[in-house]
């Protein structure tokens, strides 16, 4: 099913040893799903005047995010991706959750040529991937001004979504509300 996590193990050579890696399959790609967190994520006072519930789900959706903390702005999405087997949670509790998270400046959310899309904003902050895949979701030009450049003067066709009819980038983002 679209959306829900591969649960098979890919084996990946490194050095004299195989080490396995729990791989997922988001939007058609591949993605790692280990993140860390960092101690203060439990002390900050932005997060600890968010319900649990909706604490719970920012550290999931840092799982879910690609490897620049992107994703589509889609309650399903992580919902499948965060709350698989908690039926309690719903995608309308979810879509509160992410609701909270936008209001409390910790997610952005924004559209690129009418596809709703999210960002960890302090991402860059607290994720150092190493070795990171090529995002197939536009940057946020409010918070990634060059990455969006970057974007519209790219020819890659995997972000042709992105694109209007005329194979052209929208002269717009704008920003969800």
């Amino acid at each position: 099913v679209h959306g829900l996590p591969d649960r098979r193990l890919d084996r990946v050579p490194e050095g004299s040893h195989v080490r396995l890696a729990r791989v997922a399959t988001t939007g058609g790609h591949l993605m790692a799903r280990k993140r860390m967190l960092a101690p203060e994520f439990f002390t900050s006072s932005t997060m600890n005047a968010l319900p649990v519930e909706a604490t719970f789900t920012f550290a999931g959706i840092w799982c879910w995010a690609d490897d620049y903390g992107r994703g589509e702005d889609d309650e399903t999405m992580v919902k499948a991706a965060v709350w698989p087997r908690r039926r309690k949670f719903t995608e309308r509790i979810v879509r509160s959750h992410m609701d909270a998270l936008i209001t409390a400046g910790v997610l952005c959310a924004y559209s690129v040529n009418g596809i709703r899309l999210v960002h960890v904003v302090s991402w860059t902050e607290h994720q150092k991937i190493s070795h990171p895949t090529r995002s197939k979701v536009a940057p946020c030009r409010d918070h990634h001004p060059e990455a969006w450049e970057s974007f519209v003067k790219s020819t890659d066709s995997v972000l042709h979504k992105f694109r209007n009819g005329s194979g052209a980038v929208p002269e717009y983002v704008r920003r969800a509300s």
